[in-house]
């Protein structure tokens, strides 16, 4: 996987030192426009119009809560991920185009989904039965105010202890499941502050988890970490809450952590970040995480525009300072992609040259007036001479051949010659090609009596395949021409006696 070192880039235009960010050339009576409820439909589809191309304009648009829903629908559908996050946050948001949003490719955007008061609970369940594996995303989803006790049960089994410590306070847990989590005390101090602190928490479970608390009971955890804002410390307080984060960067799979904080140090604590990470990094909902990968050098300029279109200033601009650099690094690891291509193909394409001028060189000719193998000095053949009579009926009663029926060829190859079962004088060969390829070259027209050989057939088996040939109809000898592929250097000619009618 291609990697990309970390850094600020150091180059800025000297010309444009200031490079201004897309957002930054919006009307701001265009943005005003788009973001003020009281504009009429006519003027929003108008600034519709001209979105598309214009992130800035596309989020005020897709956040004013009087537009029109196929409008949301539209820009839900074929805008960017953050104009998609603001559709997925939009009260006025149908319920169709929620349950298209479920399925988003982008795990934001079904995160602002689960956010949303007006979320259908049936949308929910599809998050939660889904994409439980995406911890990130549970997160969010815990923290619905639409959960059912139903939901709020899986939430509270699942395997991350962080999204359990959000389930652990939503007001739709039973009193029985909240017993259960605090069952044996031992979850961290956070978890049972959330569980004392439900309104559904039985009076007496709820003193007894304050008092084994207070008394230090979970040991050196914060009872006031909050996972979603990473406020508090989320480990052993006697470490520092830098080193903690820093630690967990390290991790792999790190970039998908539920914090977010994690997510924002993967790019300082790893000398090298994969450009997969990079790309999922930088369309992360949090602002802190895109800020984090904004300035890196060796960013596909792809993503660079795009974070250049941010909604935050920060990322904007220290993307557009690095767009120069990163260009120029994308048309160097450009360059060396193709040249190791160039090189990578040099060899087979050398070898299938000097096969063709081989094959060329020594093609026995068909307007021979007596077909015989030609033995070369730079080449020699292998001769082998078949006679089809002892095949007879073989397509009819063997469709896949007998051991003895076959002749074989490189690579575990083989062919069959013998008559048609229709008709004992039309003659056909069976080719089956082996680990490689096999070139077969045989005359089309055979005339007897001394007459010329007219054009000839070039038919290619590839590896692993099968092909019938119907050979000439009224001649005694054919010469057929087999090559094998990456064997330039032998040419096995075989001369097949068809029987006299």
């Amino acid at each position: 996987m291609s990697r990309i070192g970390i850094g600020r880039s150091r180059r800025r235009d000297s010309a444009n030192p200031k490079r201004p960010s897309p957002v930054q050339g919006v009307d701001a009576e265009d943005l005003a426009a788009a973001a003020d409820p009281a504009s009429s439909r006519t003027a929003l589809w108008r600034l519709a119009g001209s979105s598309m191309r214009n992130p800035a304009l596309s989020r005020a648009l897709a956040a004013n809560p009087s537009l029109p829903r196929p409008l949301l629908w539209y820009l839900g559908r074929f805008s960017r991920w953050d104009v998609a996050v603001e559709v997925a946050l939009n009260p006025r948001c149908s319920r169709r185009t929620h349950r298209w949003q479920a399925a988003y490719w982008h795990w934001g955007v079904r995160a602002a989904l689960a956010s949303n008061p007006s979320v259908d609970l049936r949308v929910l369940r599809r998050l939660v039965t889904g994409y439980q594996h995406e911890s990130s995303l549970m997160l969010h989803v815990a923290a619905s105010p639409t959960l059912d006790p139903e939901l709020v049960g899986i939430l509270l089994s699942h395997a991350t202890w962080y999204v359990r410590g959000v389930a652990a306070a939503h007001p739709a847990a039973s009193a029985d499941q909240l017993r259960h989590l605090a069952d044996g005390l031992t979850a961290p101090a956070w978890v049972l502050r959330g569980v004392a602190a439900n309104p559904s928490c039985p009076p007496d479970l709820s003193d007894q988890l304050l008092t084994w608390i207070a008394l230090s009971g979970p040991g050196h955890s914060d009872p006031m970490f909050d996972p979603r804002e990473c406020t508090g410390h989320p480990g052993n307080t006697e470490g520092a809450l830098p080193a903690w984060y820093m630690d967990e960067a390290r991790r792999p799979g790190a970039y998908k952590h539920p914090l977010w904080r994690v997510r924002a140090a993967v790019a300082t604590a790893n000398a090298r970040v994969p450009i997969e990470q990079v790309r999922q990094l930088s369309r992360d909902p949090r602002p802190e995480v895109r800020r984090s990968v904004a300035g890196l050098v060796g960013v596909p300029v792809r993503n660079v525009k795009e974070m250049m279109g941010d909604a935050d200033a920060f990322v904007a601009r220290r993307a557009s300072f690095g767009l120069d650099e990163n260009v120029k690094r994308a048309r160097q690891r450009h360059g060396k992609v193709v040249l190791r291509l160039i090189l990578r193909l040099a060899a087979p394409a050398g070898i299938v040259g000097l096969t063709t001028i081989t094959t060329m060189a020594n093609h026995t000719p068909f307007f021979a007036e007596h077909p015989s193998p030609v033995r070369l000095s730079s080449v020699a053949p292998i001769t082998a001479t078949y006679a089809c009579d002892t095949l007879l009926h073989y397509m009819a009663t063997s469709p896949r051949g007998q051991a003895s029926q076959r002749r074989k060829l490189p690579a575990g190859g083989w062919l069959a010659c013998g008559p048609l079962s229709d008709d004992e004088h039309q003659v056909a060969m069976l080719v089956a090609a082996g680990r490689t390829g096999l070139t077969v070259q045989i005359p089309d027209t055979v005339i007897s009596g001394g007459q010329r050989y007219v054009g000839s057939r070039v038919t290619v088996v590839p590896a692993r395949s099968r092909a019938w040939l119907r050979l000439p109809d009224d001649s005694t000898d054919v010469v057929a021409s087999i090559t094998p592929d990456q064997a330039p250097a032998i040419v096995i000619r075989l001369i097949f006696r068809h029987p006299v009618p």
